[in-house]
């Protein structure tokens, strides 16, 4: 079934669709609206997992499937961690170093990778870097759930998600390390 083939990298792309989603319901900011977005993220979550796992079960992984999954987890948190900014929970300078990070992975990195031969596929650093994100989007999305049911003032999520996303952006900055290293090995 030559279907099958395709399956992976259309999970991939959906959370390219996804992301808008994510973006159009969180930012209209209700109870109903917020519980959706939760449900964006778990879907979210489950296709990263199932694209990988049926690539390599159907023995489809490809090159093409190795830049389109992480270039749609880029694409899918650049509309979450643009949400957050627009709710006022992330800093301008988050945001920007989230972007200056993944930019440089599909400008500078990932094409370097191609030149030299090197497997562009996605690193077990760059794979638990995407979990810590949806992990903590997850967290922000309960702590708005609680705003929402009155249980926490909003200023106090907004300290909380400083913190939160702090941690998420040092840990995907970091996690280029293991994307850089191997560009200065000799074969």
């Amino acid at each position: 079934m030559l279907i099958k083939k395709y399956i992976p990298n259309l999970l991939s792309q959906s959370r390219i669709i996804l992301g808008l989603l994510f973006l159009v319901f969180i930012t209209r900011y209700t109870l109903l609206n917020t519980l959706i977005s939760m449900l964006i993220l778990c879907a979210s979550l489950i296709t990263d997992y199932l694209d990988g796992k049926l690539a390599r079960k159907n023995n489809a992984v490809s090159m093409l499937g190795k830049w389109i999954d992480p270039f749609s987890d880029f694409v899918f948190f650049c509309f979450v961690y643009f949400s957050f900014y627009y709710l006022k929970l992330m800093p301008l300078i988050l945001l920007i170093l989230f972007l200056i990070r993944e930019l440089s992975m599909y400008i500078v990195i990932r094409p370097i990778y191609m030149r030299k031969n090197l497997d562009p596929g996605a690193k077990l650093p760059g794979k638990i870097k995407t979990v810590l994100q949806i992990t903590g989007s997850i967290i922000i999305i309960l702590l708005l759930l609680l705003h929402h049911a009155g249980l926490i003032p909003f200023t106090l999520i907004k300290l909380l998600c400083i913190y939160v996303l702090t941690l998420l952006i040092s840990v995907s900055i970091v996690s280029l390390y293991w994307y850089i290293k191997p560009l200065f090995h000799r074969s």
